[in-house]
């Protein structure tokens, strides 16, 4: 609706276009600002300066077809400029390529219509496009480096072309460029392994290379030699070695003394030697390697005869690569003959002697020459020129004095086996070897930490050979030798522990005592010196300087030690038992048990050590006890291994409680013999009347027997309770030692009563049928009741019965009681009647009279009962002892009594009218033949004396009454054995007195 404006209105056309047209420019101009701004301060273009050079970059075909020759031509020299400022470095990567690629762009674009450059600008384009095809080469942006290289390679191409005008000089200014350019595309050719293309470019800048005058080409001859080479020790690296000899020939052919210019004189072979010298080594490296030892030979003997104009370095390299074609090089294995092998000779004593030449090196091919036999004079030779020469230096000297070490000690390694003779020699060289590093140590400079080492070294690998070989004299020699030169003390020390156990194995016991010394003098904390001490002390027995006591405390001493595991601790048992103290063998058996018997979380770690050196701790524990149990050792330390035992067994309480089940086992056995050693040893205590001792041994063996509280065999069950019945009677003892403490004697008592009752239960346990079904557990039945026959279960009863009843005695039982225990125990099947004989010693032994015959009454009830057939033999002493435990004569008299009723056998032989009539008749009764005569006859007299004493006191009712027994009783014995016609008479005349 609003009017519309007319064209052109504000500017007029033609300027409009002119302003649209000249905006680039200005965007080109402002970059080039940029550019210019950012090289003189060093710094990066910031974000907004890269944007701009991107859109001009995308520009640049438009700005390019544009007419604005001269201004585009100056843009390009204003960044070539700005390029070469000392900021410029700080451009790289992409921005620098992009801005190399732009300048070369528009200075081409601005080439166009009727400008002609001069050919210094030319050179000098071309030397832009180089560097802008080097930018991109270093951001390996290929297709773009290579177009770049190209354009640097034209105008040197162009110019080199035959009938152009002038071309021969434009091709000399220009080449510069191109060979750099070449330089530059070989490399990048050769990281992508475009190999052939590499080789093509460096040939190319041999070419432009050649074109070059006035000393121009001395820096590109050294580029183009340096790429030639790198890429070829690169092939050579990688097993191309024919690509390395192209490569390596191109170079000999750019040198000028093999490549000079028509009409210029050639260099000298002087400047050229180092060079040349250089490619022939490598060249002679490759064609070994390449199995051609003629074509390696020549190029070798080429580099050494440019000796005059080489300087030593040169020439020492050059040797070494002469002697290792000579000597078999690689793959190249031909040997030498005749007069190769002098040239060898020499050619090694010329390396020697050079200056330059490193000892590194001249060892290495001392060794190379030592690959062929015969050659030992020959490198002594060297090695003696290599000695002179580098005399002083230390560094040096050491690689000749481990040189020298390796050899001699190959050498005696070798004569290990051989003859003495033979090995004389090469002893006598390592000798020479060893004195001449100690004599280098002690000059005043000290010998480096590596040569120290690599000697110890040395002479440890021979002693190892020389053991394999059996040879622990030579073993122990290298060891001594070794000592000096040890790191450490401790490593001192390792080297005479090593040494003494090669006299170990050689048996010189004495010289191993010495050494293991001599070790913990160097390193107290020595584990297998203070071993090897003890061990060979120990088994030097009387013939030791060291006393029992100095023994026992290298003993602790070692095995305070935190390293000493179980094989140590029974090497040291092993040889304490040859001691003749047997002090020392039992603390070293105390010690391994003690080890072995690890409590708490090292248990099991002590028992798979056990098993891993092949130890059982029960056989050491057996081992133990049975020394320990002898009569002269002290009963604490048989206690104290007896603790010992009891822990070993409860690690092993599964296995020997199915030994014990089974019947047998080495487990078992070893518990059989520690029980039967404690048990005699226990008794023989108790023969000694040291109760608290014999007391103290059962309970420890009780407490070793708990362990395997899981087994009923009667094997295990019956020593229990029989240690039970050992300690109960060790403890009534001593209640008969504490007269007047009553307290102390209730408590012993109350712990006698506590184990006789665990030993009931014990028993009762064995007497237990065996558990089962069917056939299996009648078969299981019928045996045991076999190995009841033998056991000792019936005697542990009535000891057990005896114990308690002696216990109740001592506890202060009453008479009622213990009455009332003597008629329970006395209807027991498994108590026999002797127990009651022994239940009224007890009994009078306490001062109960009474109870005593009352014991004595039940054995005579209970034994006349069980038989028909009296046997007078076994209940005479029962009455004698009842008549003499009577408080009086008269008491007795009813058993005088009872004993003629038992004679007569019908009760008719007590009348005294009757015993006179016998009298009178002048005839006897005969006894029962199994009534001891000598019983009857004391009866007699015992009853005669009674009557007499009662006479004397004119109590003659009584006299007459005992009279008259001893008459009667005398009719059982023997005519003659009494006067029987006077006591008939001092009967009558007694009972005269009697009135009635």
């Amino acid at each position: 609706t609003g009017a519309r404006p007319e064209f052109g209105a504000g500017i007029p056309p033609l300027r409009a276009m002119e302003a649209m047209s000249a905006q680039p420019l200005r965007d080109l101009d402002a970059l080039v600002c940029c550019v210019e701004e950012a090289c003189t301060a060093g710094r990066a273009l910031t974000e907004q300066e890269r944007g701009r050079l991107e859109r001009i970059s995308a520009e640049q075909p438009v700005l390019g077809a544009r007419q604005e020759f001269a201004s585009l031509r100056s843009f390009s020299h204003r960044v070539w400029t700005a390029m070469a400022a000392e900021g410029a470095p700080a451009l790289t990567g992409p921005v620098e390529a992009k801005l190399r690629q732009l300048a070369c762009d528009f200075y081409a674009a601005g080439c166009g219509g009727k400008y002609q450059p001069c050919l210094d600008e030319r050179a000098m384009a071309a030397a832009q496009w180089a560097l802008a095809g080097r930018a991109w080469s270093l951001i390996d942006a290929y297709e773009e480096a290579v177009k770049c290289f190209d354009a640097a390679m034209q105008p040197w191409a162009s110019a080199s072309v035959p009938g152009s005008q002038d071309a021969e000089q434009e091709a000399a200014q220009l080449a510069e460029a191109a060979c750099q350019a070449q330089l530059w595309l070989s490399a990048h050719h050769f990281r992508r392994d475009a190999h052939e293309e590499a080789f093509q470019a460096l040939s190319t800048a041999r070419d432009a290379l050649s074109a070059l005058r006035n000393g121009e080409e001395d820096i590109m001859l050294d580029d183009l030699l340096k790429s030639c080479y790198e890429q070829a020790l690169a092939h050579r690296g990688a097993g191309n070695s024919r690509l390395a000899v192209e490569l390596l020939m191109l170079a000999v052919a750019a040198l000028p003394s093999t490549a000079a210019v028509p009409g210029v004189a050639a260099p000298t072979l002087a400047r050229d030697a180092p060079l040349k010298a250089r490619l022939m080594r490598q060249l002679a490296l490759c064609y070994a390697e390449l199995q051609d030892r003629g074509a390696a030979l020549a190029y070798a003997r080429e580099a050494v005869a440019t000796a005059p104009f080489l300087s030593g370095q040169h020439r020492a390299l050059s040797l070494q690569v002469l002697l290792r074609i000579l000597c078999g090089y690689s793959c190249t294995d031909a040997p030498c003959a005749g007069a190769e092998e002098e040239e060898v000779q020499r050619m090694a004593m010329s390396l020697m002697s050079q200056p330059e030449a490193g000892a590194e090196d001249c060892l290495a091919i001392c060794s190379l020459l030592l690959e062929r036999e015969g050659r030992e004079a020959a490198v002594d030779s060297c090695l003696g020129a290599l000695g002179a020469r580098i005399k002083g230096d230390v560094g040096a000297c050491c690689q000749l004095l481990l040189f020298k070490l390796r050899l001699a000690a190959k050498s005696a390694e070798a004569t290990l086996h051989s003859e003495e003779k033979d090995a004389a020699a090469a002893l006598a060289r390592l000798d020479e070897v060893v004195a001449e590093a100690k004599a280098l140590g002690g000059e005043g400079s000290e010998l480096p930490g590596q040569v120290f080492r690599a000697v110890a070294s040395a002479l440890c690998d021979l002693r190892c050979a020389a053991s394999d070989a059996g040879r622990d004299d030579l073993a122990v020699r290298w060891l001594q030798q070794a000592v000096p030169f040890a790191a450490s003390p401790a490593e001192a020390a390792n080297f005479w522990v090593t040494a003494a156990v090669c006299l170990r194995r050689a048996g010189r016991t004495e010289e191993v005592c010495d050494f293991a010394g001599k070790a913990l003098a160097l390193d107290p904390s020595h584990l297998q010196a203070g071993l090897l001490q003890l061990v060979s002390l120990a088994e030097q027995g009387e013939d030791s300087q060291a006393s029992p006591s100095e023994l026992r405390g290298l003993l602790e001493r070692l095995h305070a030690h935190p390293a000493l595991d179980l094989s140590h601790a029974a090497l040291a048992a092993k040889a304490l038992l040859q001691h003749p103290d047997e002090g020392l063998a039992l603390a070293g058996l105390e010690a391994l048990a003690r080890r072995m018997a690890r409590g708490g979380d090292e248990a099991g770690e002590a028992q798979e050590s056990a098993a891993r050196v092949g130890l059982d701790g029960l056989k050491v524990a057996r081992e133990l006890l049975a020394r320990s149990a002898a009569p002269a050792r002290p009963e604490g330390e048989l206690l104290r291994h007896l603790a010992l035992a009891t822990e070993l067994l409860a690690a092993r309480r599964a296995v020997v409680a199915l030994e014990l089940q089974e019947g047998g086992g080495p487990g078992a056995d070893d518990l059989r013999g520690i029980v039967n050693a404690t048990w005699s040893r226990g008794q023989a205590l108790g023969q000694a009347d040291q109760w608290d001792a014999c007391a103290g041994v059962f309970e420890a063996l009780q407490r070793l027997l708990e362990q395997l509280d899981s087994v009923d065999s009667r094997e295990v069950l019956e020593p229990r309770a029989w240690c039970l019945a050992m300690i109960a009677s060790s403890r009534l003892q001593c209640v008969k030692e504490l007269p007047g403490r009553p307290r102390e004697r209730g408590e012993l008592c109350e712990q006698a009563l506590q184990c006789l009752e665990r030993a009931h239960q014990l028993c009762r346990r064995a007497e237990r049928p065996p558990q089962g079904e069917g056939r299996e557990a009648a078969a299981v039945d019928s045996s045991l009741r076999g190995a009841l026959q033998g056991s000792t279960l019936g005697r542990l009863f009535m000891v057990l019965v005896l114990l308690e009843f002696e216990a109740r005695c001592l506890a202060g039982d009453s008479e009622a009681q213990l009455r009332h225990f003597v008629d329970g125990a006395s209807q027991q099947e498994a108590v026999g009647i002797k127990s009651l004989l022994a239940m009224s010693k007890i009994a009078g032994a306490s001062s109960s009279r009474r109870l005593a015959i009352h014991c004595l009454q039940r054995y005579l009830r209970v034994f006349i009962g069980a038989r028909g057939a009296v046997d007078f033999s076994q209940c005479a002493a029962a009455y004698r002892e009842m008549i003499v435990l009577h408080a009086s004569r008269n008491e007795s008299f009813a058993v005088y009594e009872g004993i003629l009723h038992l004679l007569s056998g019908d009760g008719s032989g007590g009348g005294v009218a009757a015993a006179a009539a016998v009298g009178e008749a002048g005839g006897g009764c005969c006894a029962p033949p199994s009534y001891p005569q000598e019983e009857i006859a004391w009866l007699v007299a015992t009853a005669w004396n009674n009557g007499a004493h009662f006479y004397r006191l004119q109590q003659y009712r009584w006299g007459e009454r005992w009279m008259g027994k001893s008459l009667a009783l005398a009719r059982f014995c023997p005519p003659g054995a009494f006067p029987q016609e006077e006591m008939l008479l001092s009967y009558k005349e007694c009972l005269k007195f009697c009135g009635d």
